[in-house]
């Protein structure tokens, strides 16, 4: 009982899906990292997507981004439970860092990577291996603006 009303209570005040609730009960939780930006507009690179380590585009990235790898997860041993793939329109910036660290116009989508975790790994894979946890996106923690996040079929 005590159960169902903590999860009655985390949907109606964070709108969290159960999905999210579940894994949350469970020990689990979704971090992400960017792997590609669709861009457009910008000299010296051509509009379309473009991988996070390309070089022409690494200096455009905001100083704080969510650019990890499965092998960064995996160099720090964490494990994984699952993943899938996501995006987030950026057609209006988004900030990572209280509104210092925000995508720039040219940068119309973001393409992620989303792996489950332990709950225990969460500060690890956010200070280590650069992956941010989903849920501080929906509530906008950790200095992180209010960002949605829609899954999408990997490619």
């Amino acid at each position: 009982m005590k159960k169902a009303i903590a999860l009655i209570s985390l949907v109606a005040l964070f709108g969290c899906t159960e999905e999210e609730i579940k894994d949350t009960l469970s020990g689990k939780t979704k971090v992400f990292a960017v792997e590609s930006v669709e861009v457009a507009g910008l000299s010296g690179l051509a509009d379309g997507t473009h991988s996070v380590t390309d070089s022409k585009l690494a200096s455009l990235l905001p100083d704080v981004f969510p650019n990890g790898t499965k092998a960064d997860l995996d160099n720090y041993g964490i494990g994984t439970h699952g993943s899938s793939c996501a995006k987030i329109d950026t057609t209006t910036p988004v900030c990572f860092e209280d509104g210092k660290s925000c995508t720039p116009s040219e940068m119309k989508q973001l393409n992620l990577k989303v792996y489950k975790i332990d709950l225990t790994d969460i500060k690890s894979a956010y200070e280590n291996a650069k992956f941010f946890p989903t849920l501080a996106t929906q509530l906008g923690i950790e200095g992180l603006s209010q960002i949605d996040i829609q899954e999408v079929n990997c490619p």
